[in-house]
C-alpha cells in the first residue's frame, strides 16, 4: 500500500518510475539529501520493484508497531497524530488499529452496484466537490495558486504541484478526484464511521456549517447519495475520452452517435450550437432575475405567500430571518442582507453548478424549483440555462443601448482603449486591501463637507438606494454623524477581515474592471478613482489614493523612494558616514526583556494582531489608549516593541498606530526561514487549561531552501507561576531559567539539517491560576554567519470556565457560536419578543409569555425582551471571529468577547 501511495503522489508523469526531480517538486530537502541521492542511482527513476525492495529493508511497520504485536496503538503513534484521528483510523473502535480497521481502510473505492443508490465513488466526488466549494473562492471552477496559499501558506508550491498534474496552472476536480482515487486510502471508509454509507454532522465535524448545508442538496441534516454529483466514468483522466478526428465535431452531450453505414436522414446531423458557458452570477444578479418573477403583484418586494406559490416548502421561520423589518414583505436590500449571515460572496454558480460545466441543468436544481419554472429560465429552449438565457433575464442596465445587430460585444474583462489599436498601458496588480484602507480611501470622498464625518444625506448622495436602518446602526453616538472609528467597529460583525481584492476579483488578475463593482457604484465614481486612466483599478490607483500614513512625509519630489526592505531614517538621526548602524542603539532606557534575538524582525502581524484582539481588555482606564503597563500587565511584551509601534512617541498605543503597523507589516511580508508554529492540547477543543491540570505544548519548526544553518534558537515564555514538569527536547540542549517575564525554556541545535524538528513540553497553570494568559515564543538562526532574528510569536490560552457562564445562544456550551445556534437567536429576533420555555433546547420561545420562570437571554443584554438589530449583530460579531471562540469579558455591553486564539 505504501508503494502505490507514494507511486500516486511522487510519480507526477505516471510512467511507473521516480525521478530526483519529481521528488525535488514536492520536496527540495529530500531530493537534496539522502533520498536524492538514493535515487539518483537509477538514471531514469527508481522503479517500484525497487521502492518497493527499499521499504522492506527499513521495516516501516517497525517504527509505528513498537511491541511487534501486529497491533497499532494509539500510545505507539501519539507522536504523530491526535486521538481524534485515531478514532477515524480505528473503525471497529476496539482500541488498535488491525487487520479489520486496515481492509476497511485500503478497500478500492467502487461504483453502485444492483440497486444501490451510488458507491464510494459517488461519495468521493462529494468530498472533493466540498473541497472545491470551500476554495474556489472565486468561484470559477478552477482553484489558483493565491487561492491555495491562502490555505497552504508555505507548503503551497508542494501542494500545487501535486494537484496540479497537467501544469495549466490551475487545479480542477477532476484532477484532485483523479488524485485521491488513486491514493489506495479509502477517504471515504475512513470518514465514514458507522459504515452507513453516508456523512452524519458528527462524522464530519470539522466542515463548516454552511458548506454542509450547501453541500445537503435534500435538506435531510446527512450527506448521502442524494446528495452526491456524478462521479467521472472509471478509469477516465481529465482530457481523456473518444480522440477528435481532426475537423471532425464532437457529439452533443447526451447524443447517440450515428449507426456505422446508416444514411443521414436530411436535416440531421447539421451543427447544433454548443450551449454558451454562464459568467460570473452574483446574489444581487439572481435577485434582479427572479424577483420581477416571484413578485406578482409587483410592489418591489415578494411576500411569503409569493414564495410559496413556486415553492410551496418555504418555511415561516426561513422569511422571518429576511424580513428584517417585520413588514410582511422581503425587499432586494433585505434579500441582500443575507451575504452578511451566510457568507455568500462572489459568484453563485460554483454552489448549484455540481459537474463545474458552468451549464444549469434541471437535475442540478431540481431540489429546489419545479420544471415549468426551471423552462421559465431556459429561454433558448436548449434545455439547459446557459449565457444566452442568462443576458435574456437580467434586466437591461439603466440608460444601456442595446448592441447593434451583428456588433461583436467586449470580450469579459477586456479593457476598452481609447481609439482603436493603441498599446494597453500594463497594470500592476493590486496588494492586499483590508477595510481601514477602504475607509480611508472613500471617507474624503463622501465626506462633502469635510467635517470628518459622513452624513446619511452625503452617502444618498452617491448610493440612493442605501438602508438608513444600516446608518442607525453604525452612528453608535446618535449624532447623526458616521466617522472611521464608528465603521471600523463594526468591522468584526462581518465576515470581513481579509483581502477584500478577493471579494470583487472575478477573474482573479488582481486589478479590479469596471463589470467587478458595477454592483456597487456608478461608472463616474469608478473613473474618478482610476486616477492613472487605465480602465482598471491597480497598484497605481491604491497608491494615489491612500492617504500618508501617521508620521509619514508625502515624497519630496525627485527623490528616490527607499528600497524595498530598507528601514527609513530615525527621524532627527544623523548616520556617520561610512558607519554600519548597530541594531537597536540610540534607544534610551528601554530593553528587549527576555527576547535573545532583538531587532525590527520580531515584531510580527500576529502580534499586533493580538494587542488589538485585547485591547478592550489591556485598557484598564478605559481612554481608548494603552500604556506599557497596561500592556505588559496581560502579556510579556519587550519595550523596545512598545516603542517600534508608538508612532508618535506619545507612551500610548492608540488603535490607529496599530493598525498603521499592522498594514505595514502585511505590505512587507516575506515568508521567514524558519516558521514555528505551537498547538496547544488541553482541557478542551481550543486552546483551554484547567487550573491545575497539565498542558502540552508542542512546537514544529519548519525551514525553507537548501542553505544549512550553523545553529537554531528557540526561547519559549511560560505564563508566571506555571511549572514545566516534562520536555520532549528532539535532540536539543534545553536550559530553564526564571526571569521577570515568566518561566523560560530555551532549546539550542547546532547544525540541524533535519526538518521539521518537533518538540513538546509540558506546563502546569497554578491551582489558582484564572482568565487569559500568554505564551510568546522566538526563534533565531546563524546561517552563513548571519544572526537572523525570527518573529515573535504569541498564543493566547483560557481557562476552561463552567458552562453556567456561557452565552445562553450556546446551547452546547463549547464557547463556540455554531450556525445553527445563530439562526435560532435569529429566530427569536424576527419574533418582536421572547419568552421563557424550559421544554426547549435553549430555554425560551418566541413572541410574547411568560418572563417570571428565567432570566432574560445574554443576547438580549439591556434586558427588556426583545433582540434587537444591534444586539443581534452583536452576536454574529461572535460567530464570525477568527478563532471561532469567544469568552467572558467584564468590558464589553454583553459580558462576552472574541477570544484571540
Amino acid at each position: 500500500m505504501l508503494t502505490d501511495t507514494v507511486f500516486a503522489v511522487v510519480d507526477l508523469d505516471g510512467n511507473g518510475y521516480i525521478t530526483v526531480a519529481e521528488v525535488e517538486q514536492i520536496s527540495p530537502e529530500l531530493a537534496a539529501g539522502e533520498v536524492g541521492d538514493y535515487i539518483s542511482k537509477w538514471p531514469n527513476g527508481i522503479s517500484r520493484w525497487w521502492f518497493h525492495r527499499a521499504l522492506e529493508t527499513f521495516d516501516v511497520m517497525s517504527f509505528v508497531d513498537l511491541n511487534d504485536d501486529g497491533l497499532i496503538a494509539y500510545s505507539e503513534v501519539s507522536e504523530y497524530i491526535s486521538q481524534d484521528i485515531f478514532a477515524y483510523i480505528d473503525m471497529n473502535g476496539n482500541g488498535v488499529v488491525d487487520c479489520e480497521d486496515w481492509a476497511r481502510i485500503t478497500e478500492p473505492y467502487a461504483a453502485a452496484e444492483g440497486e444501490e443508490a451510488c458507491g464510494t465513488r459517488d461519495m468521493l466526488a462529494l468530498i472533493v466537490n466540498g473541497v472545491f466549494r470551500f476554495v474556489d473562492l472565486s468561484g470559477n471552477g478552477e482553484v489558483s495558486f493565491n487561492e491555495v496559499y491562502l490555505l497552504a501558506g508555505e507548503d503551497t508550491e508542494i501542494v500545487f504541484g501535486l494537484l496540479d498534474r497537467n501544469n495549466d496552472d490551475v487545479i480542477t476536480e477532476m484532477e484532485l478526484f483523479v488524485l485521491l482515487e488513486s491514493i489506495p486510502l479509502n477517504i471515504v471508509n475512513v470518514l465514514d464511521m458507522d459504515a452507513d454509507g453516508s456523512f452524519q454532522r458528527d462524522e464530519v465535524s470539522f466542515v463548516p456549517d454552511l458548506l454542509f448545508l450547501l453541500l445537503d442538496r435534500n435538506h435531510d441534516d446527512v450527506l448521502d447519495c442524494t446528495d452526491a454529483p456524478d462521479a467521472p466514468p472509471e478509469g477516465e483522466e481529465e482530457g481523456e475520452g473518444e480522440v477528435v478526428i481532426e475537423g471532425e465535431e464532437p457529439p452533443i452531450e447526451g447524443e447517440e452517435p450515428p449507426v456505422e453505414g446508416e444514411a443521414p436522414v436530411e436535416g440531421e446531423g447539421e451543427p447544433v450550437e454548443t450551449p454558451c458557458p454562464l459568467p460570473t452570477v452574483s446574489l444581487g444578479d439572481a435577485i434582479d432575475i427572479t424577483l420581477p418573477y416571484v413578485d406578482v403583484n409587483g410592489d418591489g418586494g415578494v411576500s411569503l405567500d409569493e414564495i410559496q406559490a413556486i415553492y410551496p416548502g418555504f418555511e415561516q421561520s426561513w422569511f422571518d430571518e429576511i424580513d428584517l423589518n417585520n413588514d410582511g414583505v422581503a425587499s432586494r436590500s433585505e434579500l441582500l442582507g443575507l451575504v452578511t449571515i451566510l457568507h455568500v460572496y462572489g459568484d453563485l454558480v460554483f454552489l448549484i453548478d455540481m459537474n463545474g460545466d458552468r451549464l444549469i441543468q434541471y437535475e442540478e436544481v431540481d431540489g429546489y424549483i419545479g420544471q415549468s419554472e426551471f423552462d421559465y429560465l431556459d429561454n433558448n429552449g436548449n434545455g439547459v440555462v446557459d449565457c444566452e438565457d442568462y443576458a435574456a433575464l437580467l434586466p437591461d442596465p439603466e440608460g444601456e443601448e442595446p448592441p447593434v445587430e451583428g456588433e461583436e460585444p467586449p470580450v469579459e474583462g477586456e479593457v476598452p482603449v481609447e481609439g482603436e489599436g493603441e498599446v494597453v498601458i500594463d497594470a500592476c496588480p493590486l496588494p492586499p486591501v483590508y477595510v481601514e484602507d477602504v475607509v480611508a480611501i472613500g471617507m474624503p470622498y463622501v465626506d462633502i463637507n469635510d467635517d470628518g464625518g459622513i452624513s446619511m444625506e452625503e452617502i444618498a448622495a452617491i448610493y440612493p438606494d442605501f438602508d438608513a436602518s444600516w446608518f442607525t446602526l453604525v452612528d453608535t453616538n446618535d449624532d447623526e454623524l458616521v466617522t472611521p472609528d464608528e465603521i471600523l467597529s463594526i468591522v468584526g460583525i462581518l465576515p470581513v477581515d481579509r483581502d477584500l481584492v478577493l471579494l470583487v476579483d472575478d477573474n482573479d488578475d488582481r486589478l479590479i474592471q469596471f463589470n467587478e463593482v458595477s454592483a456597487y457604484l456608478e461608472e463616474d465614481v469608478f473613473d474618478s478613482l482610476d486616477l492613472n486612466a487605465n480602465g482598471v483599478w491597480d497598484c497605481e490607483d491604491l497608491a494615489g489614493l491612500l492617504p500618508p500614513m501617521e508620521g509619514e512625509e508625502p515624497p519630496v519630489e525627485g527623490e528616490e523612494p527607499p528600497m524595498e526592505g530598507e528601514e527609513p531614517p530615525v527621524e532627527g538621526e544623523e548616520p556617520v558616514e561610512g558607519e554600519e548602524p548597530v541594531e537597536g542603539e540610540g534607544e534610551g532606557d528601554v530593553g528587549w526583556g527576555w527576547v535573545p534575538f532583538p531587532g525590527n524582525g520580531a515584531l510580527s502581524a500576529r502580534l499586533v494582531r493580538l494587542l488589538q484582539g485585547l485591547f478592550v481588555e489591556m485598557d484598564a482606564d478605559g481612554d481608548s489608549a494603552l500604556t506599557y503597563e497596561e500592556v505588559a500587565s496581560v502579556l510579556p511584551l519587550p519595550e523596545n516593541l512598545f516603542v517600534m509601534l508608538d508612532a508618535d512617541g506619545d507612551g500610548l498605543l492608540t488603535h490607529d498606530e496599530l493598525n498603521t503597523a499592522r498594514r505595514r507589516l502585511i505590505e512587507s511580508y516575506g515568508e521567514p526561514l524558519i516558521q514555528v508554529i505551537r498547538t496547544i492540547t488541553g482541557a478542551a477543543e481550543g486552546n483551554f487549561y484547567l487550573p491545575g491540570t497539565p498542558v502540552t505544548v508542542t512546537l514544529q519548526l519548519l525551514k525553507q531552501g537548501a542553505d544549512l544553518l550553523n545553529s537554531l534558537d528557540l526561547m519559549e515564555v511560560i505564563p508566571e507561576g506555571w511549572t514545566i514538569t516534562l520536555v520532549d527536547k528532539a535532540d536539543a540542549q534545553v536550559s530553564l531559567k526564571s526571569d521577570p517575564a515568566g518561566q523560560l525554556i530555551h532549546f539550542e541545535w547546532e547544525a540541524p539539517q533535519a526538518f521539521p524538528i518537533t518538540v513538546s513540553y509540558t506546563v502546569t497553570p497554578p491551582a489558582d491560576a484564572k482568565g487569559m494568559q500568554t505564551i510568546l515564543g522566538q526563534a533565531g538562526y546563524d546561517i552563513l554567519g548571519d544572526v537572523v532574528s525570527g518573529e515573535i510569536i504569541p498564543t493566547v490560552i483560557a481557562a476552561l470556565l463552567d458552562v453556567m457562564e456561557a452565552h445562553s445562544a450556546d446551547s452546547n456550551h463549547d464557547w463556540r457560536i455554531s450556525l445553527r445556534e445563530l439562526l435560532r437567536v435569529i429566530q427569536l429576533f424576527n419574533s418582536i419578543g421572547y419568552h421563557c420555555f424550559p421544554d426547549s433546547e435553549d430555554g425560551y420561545a418566541p413572541g410574547a409569555g411568560d418572563i417570571a420562570e428565567c432570566l432574560n437571554h445574554l443576547a438580549d443584554y439591556n434586558g427588556d425582551w426583545i433582540i434587537d438589530l444591534s444586539e443581534l449583530l452583536r452576536l454574529i460579531q461572535l460567530y464570525n471571529s477568527d478563532s471561532g471562540f469567544y469568552y467572558i469579558s467584564d468590558k464589553t455591553e454583553d459580558g462576552y468577547m472574541v477570544v484571540p486564539f
